[in-house]
């Protein structure tokens, strides 16, 4: 997948986020102490930001020679890598912010999640990785 992807992936972060995020905080808080998204907030994270990364990637002209299943399973990586580096409390901080905050503020943690999912799934499909 092209580096060049990276910021569109902190987009589909926000995107993410924002769909997930109004949910969430109608809940009661978490623990703070756990890093990481958990249980349900995590599902729903996921489930998000997995929706909003295929419809975007899909749709890519740069993806066209892409198989479904490769974009399937870097969407699911791209969603569950994220949802690991974010804590209850970078959700509730992040929602307050609006979608270009976010985008800014999510750019490092989406080019390591598009950095570790894109090798994962050349590695699957039998592709060397680029040196990086």
């Amino acid at each position: 997948m092209p580096r060049t992807l990276t910021l569109s992936l902190a987009a589909l972060a926000a995107v993410a986020l924002v769909m997930f995020g109004w949910s969430y905080l109608d809940r009661p808080a978490a623990p703070a102490a756990r890093s990481g998204l958990s249980g349900e907030a995590r599902a729903a994270f996921i489930r998000a930001a997995n929706d909003a990364c295929v419809t975007a990637q899909t749709g890519a002209p740069e993806n066209v020679s892409l198989k479904p299943e490769a974009i399937a399973r870097f969407c699911r990586c791209y969603g569950e890598t994220l949802a690991d580096a974010m804590s209850p409390a970078d959700i509730e901080r992040l929602a307050k912010l609006s979608r270009e905050e976010i985008v800014a503020a999510q750019e490092e943690n989406a080019g390591e999640a598009f950095q570790s999912c894109s090798e994962q799934v050349e590695r699957d499909a039998g592709r060397p990785t680029e040196a990086r």
